[in-house]
């Protein structure tokens, strides 16, 4: 369940839903005794591959605005994916033509 939270946050972060903020000098000593000590940190701290640790924090959005934010990057990218499509189908069609009119030798 824990793993699935720390997922949820991560996507959250690459989708522009909630940024990093960095901890200050003195919470970070205080984490590090904590894992000095084995023991866990707080459920919205994490830390980098440098060592420093951070936390996400909400962009001051409501839920509704997420959701819309949400469902417009959805339509961008559906948007990209089809124009994406539509070269390729273009290209294949182009080639297919090329093909076929250097079989019968039309350029020779």
């Amino acid at each position: 369940m824990e793993n699935l939270r720390k997922e949820l946050l991560w996507l959250k972060k690459e989708f522009g839903v909630v940024h990093t903020e960095w901890c200050s000098s003195e919470e970070e000593n205080h984490f590090d005794e904590l894992r000095e000590n084995e023991l866990p940190l707080p459920n919205n701290v994490f830390r980098d591959d440098d060592g420093k640790y951070f936390r996400f924090v909400d962009v001051g959005i409501s839920e509704q605005e997420s959701k819309e934010l949400l469902h417009y990057r959805q339509l961008v990218y559906l948007r990209t994916i089809n124009n994406g499509v539509r070269f390729f189908v273009v290209l294949s069609v182009i080639s297919i033509v090329l093909s076929f009119l250097l079989a019968i030798g039309a350029f020779a």
